[in-house]
């Protein structure tokens, strides 16, 4: 009830302010411990419209999850990058290596560098994930015929100067960390 008494008064300043919130997408999450019981409202009315409670919601890209564990979007952006791996896969022999590469950067490390920063803190079981296919990929791109499972990937990533999705993280961490102590440090008076 308390919700509703507040989205009330934001509906007033919000007429009184000329505003007008958004109601095609009328959703909303409330974050928790994943032990923790939920005892919210299953639905909220602003405006003259129900608003549903959901666990994932998808917000700019980036899928979020009631307990914020991340294990939804990984898993999301893993069905997506196998279906690349495996477009890959399949047109692999029509391929030069630099036209693989190029798909690469376009179709995978674009969707894995996006937003990574927000969703990419450490859990190894995610990165494995990731790491995995990653590999696939190198893989495509030396063209083996024989049993790939026994080679190592290492000096493929070296070859190719990829970094691994965990690296990744670092790297994107430190090009945020460099560009924001630069131009944010105040001047010595």
């Amino acid at each position: 009830k308390a919700a509703n008494v507040y989205l009330l008064k934001l509906s007033n300043w919000s007429k009184t302010n000329c505003l007008k919130p958004n109601t095609r997408k009328p959703k909303y999450i409330i974050f928790k411990p994943i032990n923790k019981l939920d005892c919210s409202p299953k639905s909220l009315k602003f405006e003259d419209t129900v608003h549903e409670q959901v666990s994932e919601p998808k917000f700019f890209g980036v899928w979020f999850s009631e307990d914020l564990s991340w294990n939804t979007h990984v898993n999301k952006l893993k069905g997506e990058l196998s279906r690349v791996t495996g477009s890959i896969y399949k047109i692999r022999n029509l391929l030069p290596t630099w036209l693989k590469q190029t798909l690469y950067y376009s179709l995978f490390y674009s969707k894995i560098s996006y937003g990574f920063l927000v969703w990419g803190t450490r859990i190894n079981s995610n990165y494995v994930k990731l790491i995995t296919l990653q590999k696939r990929i190198l893989h495509m791109c030396e063209n083996y015929k024989i049993d790939i499972r026994n080679i190592r990937t290492q000096p493929l990533f070296v070859k190719y100067n990829r970094l691994q999705a965990d690296q990744v993280y670092y790297f994107k961490l430190l090009q945020w960390i460099h560009k924001h102590r630069i131009y944010s440090t105040p001047k010595a008076s």
